[in-house]
């Protein structure tokens, strides 16, 4: 059997995109077309490569389709194109003729109508055009313009060659028009008819609209030209253009634009996604996208439908709106209570589920109107509550609890026929805050920071008044600070503790202790401080076995809940400038933001990464309430100048999200984690981590029936910079086939390295999927997929119809790449985790006069991680902490440095550095295991920008642990008021000696080395090792190991091969995969598989296969075998990722 590589999965940027019908969307990534179906729950349809070794650029479909040619579609990428159309019924490609190749790149294609059957005509790079016979593949004709310059853009004007015109814009920033059938035969090329100027930058892309006779133009510039041109109809060289706008509305280069009847849409290097009128207005604006460029738009026949593709992977869907929804359809109703004396006025408001406002004067009367019926309601008149009051509602909507300025608190129990007070004295003071932790229970804090927990119950029986009692359960005390008291509380999920965040910013954890005396004042059992800024924490709340935090700073954080209370911490900033984030509303796929922009209330939506609605209100200082009725209905009431508004409006999802998002920016690193099959489907779980300082945690499905899909399971945030590499060490706990659980360290920029631990799963659910209780139960971070699915093409395609925009607009909703199925046997991920620790070098505290106030100053923010790698305690000696890894890291700093990572502790210690002599790229391990030892010899290595390979004898530094081993932190009771700075520091002052002194160099390469790999062999004590370096060269080399007797260790190197030109750019990743075969792959997108073949005297290197990857910029490749048979399976990061399949000979 001979080498073969496949491609199995591929994501990329979308650089083209094209409506086909109705219902249908393709997409151009890579060299792959891929075919959605717009029907809700179908999604990705097809994948099939158009371009080999080329990136799709263009999709144009055929403009008047004829009987012999119904659905004739092109596709064009670089100097290439190909002619194909689409089966919908069978759901396959059929391609016309073979990939041809032109000389010169490719701008733009249109279909032409001149004879029987269509022919193409192409724009080239040097303002030339083309008639082309795509059944023949020959050139009919050349034409090019007088101007001979490189062009950046292209569009054509008709679909007849007799009156075709191209519109170029040049390398000089200007726009020009020319004919292709008005040539100056004293020199051969057609004239220019038109040159357009005013454009500071280059043009990069134009369209022209028939009717509006308008041309509009977009460039580096960041500014959108608009054109009128005026003459006769068809006469061009009559025909005036004359400036009509020039639109700023982007934030970087313009990257394409389309024009419609009444309105034009621009996308840019911004991710955002701009929607005009022609007087020059933003009618709309989409940010949906992650990271930099949206590259691609198509917009559907009838005007209603935008489809964006950006470099984030992600492919959405928009409903175009005639006008601005934000803006238009708020109703605004002015409130005021007839029983409202004239002295008096409202001093705070809030609602009481969707349909009940209720207003608390100054005077001390609270009222109630209710929506629906238009009637107001005295509910309470007592002068305790005059001049101040706190009101709070419970969270089922029947208890409304006040506080006065005498601390008293008076609870309304709102029954069926009756209403019930309960009130209790509290404090000598006034009552700063009530926050609900439940329905029964509350939080009351009152002078001094003395904070009582209360117990609710209420007598039910509407004939018994004054029979609910309040009681207090337990007493708690703040720490001191500035502003002491709660702003926001809730349980956690064992009810065991509750966290509550403060006006200062910090946020708390108590345990709950039911021996507790009710006189006792309990301190706080954690204490984070100052995370949400000087403006203080405005939410806290409890979802899964998560508790999430947000406060005025811009900032909401993520918390796991353990015994010891919060772990990790995981920060998210959603949008620039909205800073006052008041509360969350969290579902399985969704994190709603309730705050105020500016002087606007928004509601903003972080999975659609978009504005959902916005009210203008006057900003956040003033009482309000809102409340979301069905994730649909609003209800949004406010007090500004002593007047009730109560603003009515809907939450209409304008986006479907088609292909998720990966990262906003290039892919640094890939790590494989984890691999299992189910029945015909195989789910792969690795990493990645990116420039956009995010780690995505995803899964790959692949089957027989459908094609590969990627689903994203978690997002680990909290790198201050970007993240270059990770490294992955598998725990030793005790997990069962189903359940594995690793340790991760990544790190980056700012010298900033994380810990993390991840738990995966994989979960069989054997009931049948449907309604009700019958469904298979998935947490957020989850992704279902049915072994056995209905959606064959055979069996779709009988049952479609034809669908409308009507229908596009009513299931515009939002979906993951999932595939619904009502079958049996549902197979899961599952996923978790937790961030261990935090490490950054050189860092030191500056100390404050105030305890609350810390800062973190850099002294080095230049130097970042290169590379990582970690192996566990238990590969050297099985006696050592189960909780104990090792990580070797490669710093620009040119210094190789050794931890040690305690899981258990949550802690990193630096064991050893050594000083090189140039920046470190690469670093890695191996273990040599010698006869007569104890134990085995554990080796790190590095790779730099000099070209030389270094090890190092780490293997007395690692024993040394076990000596300095301590008992875990869970074997240890937390310290009460502890305060955590957000990273640990590591001093570098006791470092051990012995690890500064390499035991051997080897020079490899004339420049940087970027991958590295050792492998022993399985039948001799030899040692093979390839790198692969900025000289595009490719070096073999055995050696061996051995120990003199005062037990040095020695490196005796023995052949070595080299490949000066085995690739034509960098060579970033290299992987031994036995004694046989090796991996390389580089820059120049060539995946090599190599034969290294050895004799006494000579090692020979020859390549057996090649594959074209479609991932440009290749960072790093990672490479697992199978669990059976002798296949391999590869990923590859860079500019997006591609998983292939490798089959070597058996």
């Amino acid at each position: 059997m001979a080498c073969t590589l496949s491609s199995r999965y591929h994501s990329g940027p979308v650089t083209a995109l094209m409506f086909w019908e109705k219902d249908i969307l393709i997409a151009g990534i890579g060299s792959s077309l891929h075919f959605y179906s717009l029907r809700d729950g179908e999604g990705l349809l097809l994948r099939v490569e158009a371009l080999t070794c080329r990136n799709i650029h263009g999709i144009r479909n055929l403009h008047q389709e004829t009987e012999e040619h119904p659905c004739l579609s092109c596709c064009f990428g670089e100097k290439s194109i190909r002619v194909w159309n689409y089966d919908c019924p069978g759901n396959r490609v059929i391609f016309h003729c073979k990939l041809w190749e032109c000389e010169d790149l490719i701008w733009d294609v249109t279909w032409l109508n001149d004879k029987d059957d269509p022919i193409l005509a192409l724009g080239l790079g040097h303002n030339t055009v083309i008639l082309w016979d795509w059944k023949t593949t020959a050139v009919l004709e050349r034409v090019q313009c007088e101007e001979v310059c490189i062009i950046y853009c292209a569009h054509f004007i008709g679909h007849w060659w007799s009156e075709l015109i191209l519109a170029a814009g040049t390398v000089f920033n200007q726009v020009v028009l020319w004919s292709v059938n008005t040539r100056d035969f004293h020199q051969g090329r057609s004239p220019v008819l038109h040159r357009l100027q005013g454009h500071e930058g280059v043009i990069f892309d134009i369209d022209y609209h028939w009717e509006l006779q308008r041309l509009c133009s977009v460039s580096d510039d960041r500014s959108i030209h608009l054109w009128q041109a005026t003459g006769p109809s068809g006469d061009w060289a009559q025909t005036e253009f004359t400036l009509l706008r020039v639109l700023y509305g982007h934030s970087a280069r313009v990257w394409s634009v389309c024009m419609l009847l009444n309105k034009l849409i621009s996308v840019g290097e911004d991710s955002t996604c701009c929607v005009w009128d022609y007087d020059g207005n933003i009618i709309q604006k989409y940010k949906g996208h992650r990271g930099k460029s949206i590259w691609s738009l198509s917009v559907d026949r009838e005007g209603k439908f935008v489809a964006t593709g950006g470099g984030d992977h992600s492919i959405r869907l928009w409903k175009l709106q005639q006008e601005h929804r934000l803006n238009t359809d708020v109703n605004f109703e002015n409130l005021s209570p007839p029983q409202l004396k004239k002295e008096d006025f409202p001093r705070t408001v809030t609602l009481r589920g969707h349909d009940r406002v209720l207003v608390m004067t100054n005077m001390g009367d609270l009222f109630e109107f209710i929506v629906s019926t238009g009637t107001w309601t005295t509910l309470l008149e007592d002068p305790e509550f005059r001049s101040y009051s706190v009101l709070s509602v419970s969270p089922e909507r029947r208890v409304i609890a006040l506080g006065s300025i005498n601390g008293k608190i008076t609870l309304i129990i709102l029954k069926e026929k009756t209403t019930e007070r309960v009130f209790e004295k509290c404090y000598k003071g006034k009552v700063l805050s009530i926050n609900w932790l439940d329905q029964e229970s509350l939080l009351t804090c009152g002078p001094e920071g003395i904070m009582h927990m209360w117990r609710l119950t209420i007598q039910e029986d509407q004939c018994l008044t004054g029979s609910s009692t309040l009681e207090v359960m337990a007493s708690y005390i703040l720490p001191p600070t500035k502003q002491r008291w709660v702003t926001a509380a809730c349980f956690t999920p064992s009810r065991c503790q509750f966290v509550c965040g403060d006006r200062g910013g910090n946020v708390y954890v108590y345990q709950i202790d039911n021996t507790q005396t009710k006189d006792s004042q309990e301190s706080a059992l954690q204490f984070k401080s100052g995370i949400h800024g000087k403006a203080g924490v405005t939410f806290v709340s409890c979802h899964g076995n998560s508790v999430y935090t947000c406060g005025r700073n811009g900032i909401y954080y993520e918390f796991e809940v353990d015994e010891s209370g919060l772990a990790g911490g995981k920060s998210n900033k959603v949008l620039k400038g909205f800073d006052w984030m008041d509360r969350l509303v969290i579902t399985d796929n969704d994190i709603l933001i309730l705050g105020f922009h500016s002087s606007d209330f928004i509601i903003w939506s972080t999975q659609r990464n978009q504005r959902l609605v916005q009210i203008e209100c006057g900003g956040g200082h003033r009482t309000w309430g809102c409340e979301i009725s069905d994730m649909s209905a609003v209800r949004f009431v406010f007090l500004k100048a002593s007047d009730i508004f109560l603003c009515s409006t809907t939450i209409t999802c304008d986006q479907t999200i088609l292909k998720s998002s990966l990262h906003g920016r290039e892919l640094s690193d890939v790590k494989h984690l984890v691999s299992t099959t189910h029945r015909d489907q195989k789910f792969e779980v690795f990493l990645t981590c990116s420039e956009d300082t995010n780690i995505t945690l995803s899964s790959v499905i692949s089957s027989t029936s459908q094609e590969s899909r990627l689903s994203v399971l978690r997002n680990l945030k909290g790198h201050i910079s970007s993240v270059r590499t990770m490294a992955v060490s598998e725990s030793r706990l005790h997990d069962c086939d189903t359940k594995r659980t690793f340790i991760m360290f990544s790190a980056g920029g700012r010298a900033q390295m994380k810990a993390w631990k991840i738990v995966v799963s994989m979960k069989t659910n054997e009931k049948e999927l449907g309604g009700g209780d019958n469904r298979a139960p998935v947490s957020s971070a989850s992704m279902m997929l049915s072994a056995d699915t209905s959606l064959k093409p055979e069996n779709r395609r009988e049952e479609k119809r034809q669908t409308t925009s009507e229908d596009l607009q009513n299931k515009c909703v939002i979906r993951k790449e999932e595939t619904k199925s009502c079958f049996k046997d549902v197979c899961h991920v599952e996923s978790n985790y937790e961030l261990l620790a935090s490490h950054m070098l050189h860092d030191r505290v500056k100390r404050r006069s105030k305890s609350w106030q810390r800062k973190l100053e850099n002294t080095s923010p230049e130097t970042r991680y290169m590379d990582l790698t970690a192996f566990h305690g238990h590969l050297v000696d099985t006696s050592l902490p189960s909780s104990i890894h090792f990580v070797g890291a490669a710093c620009s700093d040119a210094v190789v440095r050794f931890f040690l990572c305690d899981a258990d502790k949550k802690m990193f210690t630096c064991l050893g550095l050594s000083l090189e002599n140039n920046c470190v790229l690469k670093v890695g391990h191996f273990v040599h295991h010698m006869e007569g030892l104890e134990h085995c010899r554990v080796f790190l290595f590095s790779c730099s920008t000099g070209g030389d390979v270094t090890f190092w004898d780490v293997t007395k530094t690692v024993l040394a642990v076990k000596k300095t081993a301590q008992p875990s932190a869970s074997e240890v009771k937390a310290e009460q008021f502890k305060s955590k700075l957000p990273d640990a520091m590591c001093t570098e002052d006791s470092v051990n000696p012995d690890f500064c002194s390499p035991v051997h160099v080897f020079q490899n390469h004339q420049s940087g080395v970027n991958s590295i790999s050792v492998h022993q062999y399985t039948d001799r004590l030899e040692w093979l090792m390839v790198t692969g370096g900025d000289d595009n060269a490719v070096v073999f080399r055995t050696f061996t190991i051995s120990l003199d007797g005062t037990g040095r260790v020695h490196f005796t190197p023995l052949l070595k091969c080299d490949l000066p030109s085995a690739h034509s750019a960098q060579v970033t990743g290299a992987k031994i995969l036995d004694d046989h075969y090796t991996l390389t792959v580089s820059i120049d997108q060539r995946l090599c598989l190599w034969e290294v073949t050895q004799t006494d005297k000579s090692l020979k290197a020859e390549m057996r296969a090649c594959k074209f990857v479609s991932v440009a910029d290749v960072s790093n490749m990672d490479v697992w075998k199978q669990r059976s048979g002798s296949g391999y399976d590869i990923a590859i990061s860079g500019e997006g990722l591609q998983i292939l399949h490798l089959n070597l000979p058996s």
